[in-house]
């Protein structure tokens, strides 16, 4: 059992990670590529990503310090997007990663990429790890959003009800118990959070049961699975969004994106004032946008939840009208 000790400082600090952690589902993705689990949820992902690496010799190398089972190196993976968590991988300190690297020595031999690494330099690594990115995950990258999304639109409600007892006791696999976080897990550790916080990390990539850093002196973290249900495979769906909502509401949801004035919705979409307002307040009331007035303007946001429908949504964008200054 894993168990994360937490003080009253530690219940103020920690939180739901922003989104998906780019090198967490890289390493958690190549633990799946190498073994059978997952089973059919991951088994349409995995056998589009070994067609496409048949013959990425260089797979081998990620394999050898990212072993499906026991310990892999912390420093790959840090927090952050794609880009930040790289160049974060590049910048690790040599004595970090030697004593990290040791971990692997008596399991298995890596010597071309560890000699690399040793002799300081990350460059190799950080351009394998960039290139699968783009052959295995970057594909289903709008999958994975979508579906921490949704968890993270699941926790902040389970919050809003029933504060951080129903935060931590509602995390897979866990129990939470007199500020003692209880983890399933494949050895005992005892965490203690000492003021720090905890940083609850969803992942699509996260199998069964949720993982930590091995080193507790590290930023503490808890990676969990989020809920695929027995559908979720990394494939696109196969009926368009607009068959659901409506084309008119699924062009609003394209549009709207990170923010935008009911007037340049209205102008984007080719739709009346009045129209825009309406399929707003629709959208807004079944959760899927959220309004904020700044000055004299409202401004429309997608939420999580519009967010994750609009990524599993496969919508046609054919249904979006070109406009130039408003006009077709």
């Amino acid at each position: 059992m894993l168990r994360f000790h937490f003080t009253a400082e530690d219940l103020l600090s920690t939180r739901v990670a922003a989104g998906p952690a780019a090198a967490w589902e890289l390493l958690l993705s190549l633990h799946l590529l190498q073994s059978k689990a997952g089973g059919a949820v991951f088994r349409s992902w995995r056998a589009a990503a070994v067609r496409t690496l048949t013959d990425a010799m260089w797979l081998r190398e990620l394999f050898t310090l990212t072993p499906a089972r026991g310990y892999s190196p912390d420093f790959l993976t840090p927090t952050g997007d794609l880009d930040e968590a790289l160049d974060m991988i590049v910048r690790t300190p040599a004595e970090r990663l030697r004593t990290e690297l040791s971990g692997l020595a008596g399991k298995r031999t890596v010597p071309k990429l560890v000699a690399e690494l040793l002799a300081n330099d990350r460059k190799r690594l950080v351009d394998l790890l960039r290139e699968y990115h783009r052959v295995a995950l970057k594909p289903v990258w709008p999958q994975v959003l979508a579906a921490v999304d949704t968890d993270r639109a699941m926790r902040g409600r389970a919050m809003l009800a029933g504060g951080m007892d129903a935060l931590l006791g509602g995390l897979p696999d866990c129990d939470w118990e007199n500020r003692v976080l209880t983890v399933d897990y494949p050895v005992s550790r005892d965490v203690h959070l000492n003021g720090r916080g905890l940083l609850l990390t969803p992942s699509a990539f996260c199998w069964r049961r949720p993982i930590t850093l091995a080193d507790p002196k590290l930023p503490p973290v808890l990676v969990y699975p989020v809920e695929h249900g027995d559908e979720w495979t990394g494939a696109a769906p196969t009926r368009p969004l607009s068959d659901l909502i409506g084309r008119t509401r699924a062009t609003v949801l394209t549009i709207v994106g990170d923010g935008c004035t009911t007037g340049e919705l209205a102008c984007r979409a080719v739709i009346s004032a009045a129209s825009a307002s309406e399929h707003v307040a629709v959208l807004r009331g079944a959760g899927l946008l959220s309004t904020r007035r700044l000055g004299r303007s409202a401004v429309h946001r997608l939420t999580p939840l519009g967010r994750s429908l609009l990524h599993r949504g496969d919508l046609d964008l054919s249904a979006v009208p070109e406009t130039t200054g408003g006009r077709r």
